[in-house]
C-alpha cells in the first residue's frame, strides 16, 4: 500500500498492488495526479522514490522532492542535492514524514486488526485486498474529519473502529 498523505498526515491518495511493483514504478504512476490534483510544494518520500532524473524534472515543475538519497552520493549532482537536504527548511520536512506518514500505517492497521508483526490481513486476492485496504484508507479520512469537527484528538481511531467492526 503506498499513501500520499499531507504534512499533517491527513491520507489523500492511496494505490495499493503487488510487492513486485517497485515503489518507484508506483510513483510514476501517481505523478501526474500529484501535480494536477494535490498540487503540492514539497513531497517528502522514502529512498525507493530517488531518482536523479525525477529530483530534476519536479523541481523544473516547481515541486521540491526530499528522498534520503542514500545510494546517489557520488558526482557533482548528488553533492549539490545532499547539500540542498540538509537545509533546515527541508530537514524540517524530512521530520514531518516521521510524524506524518509512518502512523498512518498504524492507524490503517487499527481499524482493520491487522496489528501483528506482519500485519497480515483475512483478504486475498489483488482485487479483493486492493478494495479493503482502500476503504480503511477512506475510513480513516472520515474518522479524522469527524475527529476535527468534534476537536477530537485527530489521530482517534476507536469510534470509527467500532462502527467498522
Amino acid at each position: 500500500m503506498h499513501v500520499t498523505c499531507t504534512e499533517n498526515g491527513f491520507p489523500r491518495l492511496v494505490s495499493v498492488d503487488t510487492a513486485s511493483v517497485s515503489e518507484s514504478q508506483i510513483l510514476d504512476e501517481k505523478e501526474a495526479h500529484i501535480f494536477k490534483q494535490l498540487d503540492p510544494y514539497s513531497v517528502v518520500a522514502d529512498n525507493a522514490y530517488t531518482k536523479a532524473m525525477r529530483i530534476r524534472q519536479w523541481a523544473k515543475a516547481g515541486i521540491v522532492l526530499l528522498t534520503p538519497a542514500i545510494k546517489w552520493v557520488n558526482g557533482r549532482y548528488a553533492k549539490n542535492y545532499h547539500r540542498f537536504l540538509q537545509q533546515t527548511e527541508n530537514q524540517n520536512l524530512s521530520r514531518l514524514r516521521r510524524t506524518a506518514i509512518e502512523p498512518i500505517f498504524d492507524l490503517i492497521a487499527k481499524l482493520i486488526d491487522a496489528t501483528d508483526n506482519h500485519k497480515q490481513i483475512a483478504k486475498k486476492s489483488l482485487d479483493n485486498v486492493r478494495t479493503y485496504l482502500t476503504l480503511a484508507v477512506f475510513t480513516l479520512q472520515v474518522a479524522m474529519i469527524m475527529n476535527s469537527v468534534w476537536r477530537m484528538p485527530i489521530r482517534a481511531v476507536s469510534h470509527i473502529k467500532a462502527v467498522w467492526d
